[in-house]
């Protein structure tokens, strides 16, 4: 029961001075980056599983989406890329590895495409009028 009453304090003590802990926090970090550097590195040679997974999750964040949403859209897609329809791949970082396609302005997720699609997207800068100037440029020269 004393443990119980014990977490019960220092959660509420957390949640009325939670800006000054982080901020104690991050000046520590900023002051101690072997130090952070050292405990992350344990922390993932104890748990790789763990680690993995939370990147993944914070790459799917920044490009708006989810965990579930890719899984999702995936499953939807039969497992193949949107445009070329290769079957992909999970965690192999190959070209076939799924990668999550998102517009760049306003960070909508749009579907699961291989890495190779995807890179073509990116350079061409997301814009269809590339896209169909190249497909254009492709079909004079086939012989």
């Amino acid at each position: 029961m004393n443990r119980e009453k014990a977490r019960i304090t220092q959660r509420r003590h957390y949640e009325r001075n939670r800006e000054k802990i982080l901020a104690r926090s991050r000046e520590w970090c900023l002051k101690n980056p072997d130090k952070v550097r050292e405990a992350a590195r344990r922390f993932t040679d104890a748990h790789p599983g763990k680690r993995r997974a939370f990147n993944r999750r914070w790459e799917l964040k920044k490009v708006g989406f989810t965990s579930e949403l890719f899984e999702q859209l995936l499953q939807e897609q039969n497992g193949l890329c949107a445009i070329c329809n290769i079957e992909l791949t999970t965690g192999k970082k190959t070209r076939t590895d799924a990668c999550a396609d998102h517009c760049h302005a306003t960070n909508t997720a749009r579907g699961i495409l291989c890495k190779r699609c995807n890179c073509a997207l990116g350079m061409l800068d997301d814009k269809p009028e590339r896209l169909i100037a190249a497909s254009a440029y492709l079909t004079k020269w086939m012989i």
